[in-house]
């Protein structure tokens, strides 16, 4: 307050995963006077606008303002000028930390929604490959999973700053639009089911839909499927 130094400290910056519930004698921004903790990880939380960060912090603020004055119990400092002064200087600080907390949860949300669209994709050329979905239906998860990988590009168009993780996920993207094109123009896919008379393609529909309930592997199923369906269409050609 008088032009010194109140106190002096360190922070460690990591990848703010979230809150570190796991070590609590780690977390938090802490106090110390001389050799001594004072309070415990919430002790400087009210200097955080959001104080649910505090606990996504490590680091500890050593008192040399002979002014801010533990209490009794050793627990937090007395309520002065001094230390109110002290936890207005921490709000800068709490600020930047929020920041890092936020731009840390937000890119990995869009890595997790990366993630589900990528699996979305994959699926999608699957049910396309396997021969199951014919039609409007066909037509319709095709349109869905070139939307899909739309987003996937516009989640790869946020992270451009960060080259390796955006060359490693621009391959990605490449490989989902690879396997549903190839899901597109597979055999088993329009130019198989769409072949057979709609009274034919319902009934062999129903067909491998029972047919990989009753099949335990999904591999076995989908190659059982795919040979039932070509040994049904070369009667068509």
């Amino acid at each position: 307050m008088n032009g010194g130094l109140a106190a002096v400290g360190w922070i460690l910056h990591h990848n703010y995963l979230g809150a570190i519930k796991g070590s609590p004698e780690i977390r938090g921004l802490r106090a110390r006077l001389g050799s001594m903790q004072i309070g415990d990880d919430q002790i400087f939380a009210r200097g955080f606008r959001e104080p649910r960060f505090n606990s996504w912090v490590v680091g500890e603020l050593h008192i040399l303002d002979r002014s801010i004055i533990p209490n009794g119990r050793r627990d937090d400092f007395e309520s002065t000028a001094a230390y109110d002064h002290l936890i207005n200087h921490l709000s800068p600080i709490g600020r930047d930390l929020a920041l890092r907390c936020r731009v840390a949860s937000a890119h990995r949300t869009r890595l997790r929604r990366f993630e589900a669209y990528e699996t979305s994709v994959f699926l999608a050329a699957k049910r396309i490959r396997s021969g199951r979905i014919t039609g409007r239906r066909r037509l319709a998860t095709l349109s869905d999973a070139r939307e899909t990988i739309a987003q996937m590009e516009k989640i790869l168009s946020t992270i451009s700053s960060d080259k390796k993780l955006s060359k490693a996920l621009a391959k990605r993207v490449h490989g989902s639009r690879s396997a549903l094109g190839k899901a597109k123009h597979s055999e088993s896919g329009i130019g198989a089911l769409a072949m057979l008379p709609p009274g034919r393609r319902a009934l062999l529909e129903e067909f491998l839909s029972a047919l990989r309930a009753c099949v335990s592997n999904k591999s076995t199923a989908d190659s059982l499927a795919q040979r039932v369906i070509r040994k049904l269409v070369r009667g068509y050609m």
